[in-house]
């Protein structure tokens, strides 16, 4: 099942909800981009996140995730069960949020695919790309 809620105004409390709501769903794939839920929100998606083991794809892209968002988000990503798929691009992550991303990936199984097109990760990012791909045996 898809659940698309693409740009559509969604910030903290709408996040929480969402969560809250998710948390039995069988949703295996969340299309949430363009919304603003801020890092409160993100840590109320995140919690879902790592209990789901349904959910394979999540695009994130567009909703301004800046480094200090990344660092709320980034511990979930690192246990996620069942995502195959994570859409980050259009977002301000820079090399400092990737840092973050990559920390986590280096001990997650299933992620397959990390779209992280259009964050300004800069040389250092890259650095940090080639430190992940002499971790992981998926991507």
């Amino acid at each position: 099942m898809t659940l698309d809620l693409r740009s559509n105004q969604i910030g903290e409390n709408g996040a929480q909800h969402l969560a809250r709501g998710l948390d039995q769903s069988t949703i295996n794939t969340l299309l949430l981009g363009r919304n603003r839920l801020g890092d409160k929100g993100l840590k109320h998606l995140a919690g879902f996140l790592v209990s789901s083991i349904v959910c394979k794809c999540m695009r994130l892209q567009s909703m301004r995730l800046g480094p200090l968002e990344t660092k709320y988000f980034a511990p979930a990503i690192k246990t996620l069960k069942a995502a195959t798929k994570v859409d980050l691009s259009h977002n301000e992550i820079g090399s400092e949020g990737l840092e973050y991303i990559v920390d986590s990936l280096k001990f997650n199984t299933t992620v397959q695919m990390l779209s992280l097109g259009w964050n300004n990760i800069g040389d250092e990012g890259i650095r940090h790309i080639v430190d992940l791909l002499s971790y992981s045996k998926v991507l």
